[in-house]
Parts: structure tokens; C-alpha cells; sequence
């Protein structure tokens, strides 16, 4: 399950050699993930979720990851319309809104 995050992530613009570095792995190891050569022990697993801002539950969950990437799909064609400055906007609002109390 973690290679379609790491192929949604990298469509948005992680380089594999970032995603790599953020995760504390080699750019060799994260392609052999992706192409399922190799599965990822727990500690890599939760660095890899952690570098995409993914939580765990949704990729260890079926029906989170459905309503995961149902909330992707529906939100990604007009997001890219978007300029710097909206995109900015909209990265605010949700840190403000996950981190009231």
C-alpha cells in the first residue's frame, strides 16, 4: 500500500532522491519499495508516512485509503488551478484548523 502513496507523492512533486532523503532512506532503496522488490520494516514504514504527512491509519486501513484517495481524486484537478498565493491560503487554513484547541 505504501507504493501508491509514494507514487501519489512524488506526482506532486517529491523528486525520489527528497522523499528518500526525508525518509532517511537511499533513493535505491525507495525505488526497489516502488517497484515492490523490497517491503519496508516499521521504522521505515513510519518515516515514510511521517515525510508524506500521511498517517498510518490511512494506509493500514482499507476504508480510510478509499475515502483517502476519493478526497484526492476530487480535489486535485481543481488544485492545480490554483495560484502560489491560494495554495498558500488553503495550507494555512487547514494548519490553523488542525491545530486549534
Amino acid at each position: 500500500m505504501v507504493i501508491k502513496y509514494i507514487h501519489l507523492v512524488r506526482n506532486y512533486g517529491y523528486t525520489r532522491e527528497v522523499l528518500a532523503e526525508k525518509s532517511n532512506i537511499s533513493p535505491n532503496y525507495l525505488y526497489n519499495i516502488e517497484i515492490g522488490n523490497k517491503v519496508p520494516n516499521v521504522l521505515i514504514f513510519l518515516d515514510i508516512c511521517k515525510s508524506l504527512n500521511i498517517p498510518t491509519g490511512i494506509i493500514l486501513n482499507p476504508a480510510l485509503e478509499s475515502r483517502f484517495n476519493s478526497f484526492v481524486e476530487d480535489i486535485s484537478f481543481d488544485f492545480n488551478k490554483l495560484s502560489n498565493k491560494e495554495v498558500e491560503l488553503i495550507k494555512n487554513s487547514i494548519h490553523f484548523l488542525a491545530n486549534k484547541d
